[in-house]
């Protein structure tokens, strides 16, 4: 199985560009921006998730998404330093 991207208009937000996921060159999801600091991933085709358990963001699952299983992923951009394998925040 081959993963790769391609950058594509948003079939139904005229002018919202997406990241479609494709394996084997076909379409298996979608990233696209939801607000101002969050992305949404879809997909019919998730078998498996994994997030560390001591990560420090916010996944959420959407377990009743619209049409399709969704994940919405919160950005909070800080400062921080790699110490060893662990990332510190500065603030």
């Amino acid at each position: 199985m081959v993963i790769s991207f391609r950058i594509a208009e948003h079939s139904h937000k005229p002018g919202v560009r997406v990241v479609e996921i494709l394996v084997d060159g076909k379409v298996a999801g979608t990233i696209y921006p939801q607000g101002e600091n969050k992305i949404r991933i879809i997909s019919a085709h998730f078998s498996e998730k994994d997030i560390p358990k001591d990560f420090d963001g916010e996944v959420i699952e959407e377990k009743e998404s619209d049409i399709v299983p969704a994940i919405l992923i919160a950005f909070k951009p800080r400062r921080y330093i790699i110490v060893g394998k662990r990332i510190v925040y500065l603030e």
